[in-house]
This record gives structure tokens, C-alpha cells and sequence, in this order.
């Protein structure tokens, strides 16, 4: 088979061979096997830039890697066995033959969309809005990779608002200092430009029908975990829903109106975790990261509600940057989560 070897640098020590496409990429020190699939122009299915979804599921045919996420919240043992792996969260070790479950490509590809509006929600995050060419119709929960053509690069995005009807699609996003992407998006002079849409991808979700609901977000990732309450109100009808969310300061909790709205039809509890201002005579705020709390918020939760003890049956949403996931992840395990009801989006740091 042809090899199409994709190199933008100079020669790596180690290299990546999809044996089922023809790709093959180097491998760049310290960073993921999908980093590096990136930084070479290899769009291989993923979440991982919003997010851990299996999107990116490949099989390991040759060569040695390193999991920074425990395979069991993701496969089953059989699975494991058979070599299924994340790139998106694994380092190589060796040399890599691997295997994709989705076709891979040598570019984004997708639908021309124009940039709608630029909406300030925090100073650091903004919701874009933009108009497709056709519906794409994303579930609430999914991402999409958009496109800049005149950086030739892209980021992935998760939905915060979707409307097939007049095409308009919403991403929250946060503005970094030094990212190029997402300086070019929320320009104010760029509304009116176009950008490429991918297909919608992802399936971080609702995992459960029946039982309590426990929601952990923070940053722009309040958007995406509100999308999915709002698209789930008839499944979460009659179900506690414990939504703990952490900011740098309490204006930055940006959903908390519409949070209220939704606590007129839903048994919503919204309790926000504030890590630098100070949060002096505010009512049901608590000061610190949620990780530091998370065990003893839980624990107070059974005892004021007896029917909710059992955290086996609980369905748990988390959204938000990997050290947030990781922890919380953690702390869900020695308290008796079950992972199978456990879906997570872990927002890769890529500076935008």
C-alpha cells in the first residue's frame, strides 16, 4: 500500500503507521499520538480537544504506549485485550503500527459557514454564533471541528446552542492571549467571514433514564452541560439534578440565570465553587476548587436525601479542563460510581 507520509518538521525518532489508510506521521516528544497526528495535518476522528469521547478508538497492531487515562472507565476487558486505546489520551513508547475504527483524513472537510455574532458572556469567554450552508444536526453533548482557511488550522468546539430550522449554531469559547484560533474566531472583524464546519461527532451524554443527575463544569464547559439539560428535560423529569460548577469568580458562572429558568420544571441544585475572589456573605457558594469538596457534597446530599444514597444508580456529567475530570473521576471511584453511567468531556489545554 502507498504510504502518504505527512511531515510539517524536521524527522522525529519515533513515527506512527495507520496501517489501514496509508498515513504515517512522526511522533513528537511528550506530546499524544493524536497531537502529533494534528501537528502533521492528519484529521483523525476525536473529542479530545473538547474532550474524552472514544471518537478517536484505534486498535494497537505493533509497538508499546502509555495510557494517561484508565482504560477501564472507557472499555470493556475484552477490549483491553484486543488493544483498544485512545490516541487522544496515550503517549507512544515505541514505534506504532496502529489501526483507525473511522476513516481518517489529510484535511478537516466539511460546509462552508459564516460568522453570525460575537457575544461576550465572561471577559475571557464568548459565545460564536454561525450560520451554515445546510442543517448538520448535532445532538446536544457532540463537538464539531472548525476551520480557519486562511491559518489552515482548526480546533474543535462543542455545541452550546444548535437551531436546524435557521441553521444557527452556537460554541462558547475561551479566549486565549496567545492562541491563534481563537483570537481569529472572537475577532469583532471577522463576523460576516467564513470558517469550515465539520460534521457534528462525539457522544458525551446522558447516560441514564432514571436516577439522580450529578453535573461538574467549569469554564466555557457550563455551556455544553446546560445544552444537554436542556435537550434531556422529559428524561430528567422527576430526577434530582445536582449541578456543582467552578469559576475564578461568581460573574463568571454565566449559566446561573438559565439554570434558574430550568429549576421551574426540573429538580435543579446549583452550587457554585469560587477559586480566587472571595466569597463573603454569599448564600450556598463555597470557596475552593469542587474536587476539595466533592466527597463531603456527595456524602451531605445522601443524608439530606435518603432515596439518592446509592451512587451506583446516579448518572454523572462532567465537563471542563483534564486536571477537573481527572480528580473528580478519581473521588467518583472510591465513593462507588459506576463508570458505565459516568460521560465526560475533558477539554485538552492546546492554547487555542
Amino acid at each position: 500500500m502507498l504510504k502518504r507520509f505527512f511531515q510539517r518538521k524536521p524527522a522525529k525518532e519515533l513515527s506512527c503507521e495507520i496501517v489501514n489508510s496509508g498515513f504515517a506521521f512522526d511522533l513528537e516528544a511528550k506530546a499524544t499520538i493524536l497531537q502529533s497526528a494534528m501537528s502533521a495535518g492528519i484529521e483523525m476522528p476525536h473529542n479530545c480537544q473538547v474532550g474524552s469521547c472514544k471518537e478517536c478508538c484505534c486498535k494497537l497492531v505493533d509497538g508499546e504506549i502509555k495510557s494517561q487515562v484508565e482504560l477501564d472507565y472507557l472499555f470493556d476487558q475484552s477490549e483491553i485485550e484486543a488493544g483498544y486505546f485512545l490516541p487522544c489520551q496515550s503517549i507512544a513508547k515505541s514505534n506504532l503500527v496502529i489501526e483507525t475504527l473511522q476513516p481518517v483524513e489529510s484535511e478537516t472537510s466539511g460546509i462552508d459557514a459564516v460568522i453570525d455574532s460575537i457575544s461576550d458572556l465572561t471577559p475571557k469567554i464568548k459565545r460564536l454564533t454561525l450560520t451554515t450552508e445546510k442543517p448538520i444536526q448535532p445532538r446536544a453533548g457532540q463537538y464539531c471541528n472548525l476551520t480557519i482557511p486562511q491559518l489552515e488550522q482548526y480546533r474543535s468546539y462543542s455545541f452550546s446552542q444548535q437551531d436546524d430550522t435557521d441553521k444557527r449554531y452556537s460554541f462558547d469559547i475561551t479566549l486565549h492571549d496567545n492562541g491563534q484560533v481563537s483570537l481569529w474566531l472572537l475577532n469583532p472583524e471577522n463576523v460576516g467571514r467564513k470558517v469550515g464546519v465539520s460534521t457534528p461527532k462525539g457522544d458525551f451524554s446522558l447516560m441514564r433514564e432514571k436516577g439522580p443527575l450529578l453535573c461538574i463544569a467549569a469554564g466555557s464547559g457550563q455551556g455544553a452541560l446546560l445544552n444537554i439539560l436542556k435537550q434531556s428535560t422529559e428524561k430528567l423529569a422527576g430526577r434530582n439534578v445536582l449541578f456543582l460548577c467552578s469559576t475564578k469568580s461568581i460573574s463568571e458562572q454565566y449559566i446561573e440565570g438559565e439554570l434558574k429558568g430550568l429549576s421551574k420544571t426540573l429538580n435543579i441544585t446549583h452550587i457554585p465553587f469560587i477559586t480566587q475572589s472571595k466569597v463573603d456573605g454569599m448564600t450556598n457558594v463555597r470557596q475552593g476548587r469542587v474536587t476539595g469538596h466533592l466527597k463531603n457534597e456527595l456524602e451531605n446530599w445522601a443524608d439530606n436525601n435518603p432515596k439518592d444514597s446509592d451512587f451506583r444508580e446516579w448518572s454523572v456529567l462532567l465537563c471542563g479542563a483534564p486536571g477537573l475530570i481527572d480528580n473528580s473521576l478519581a473521588i467518583l471511584d472510591q465513593m462507588g460510581f459506576d463508570k458505565k453511567n459516568i460521560s465526560y468531556d475533558k477539554y485538552e489545554i492546546s492554547g487555542g
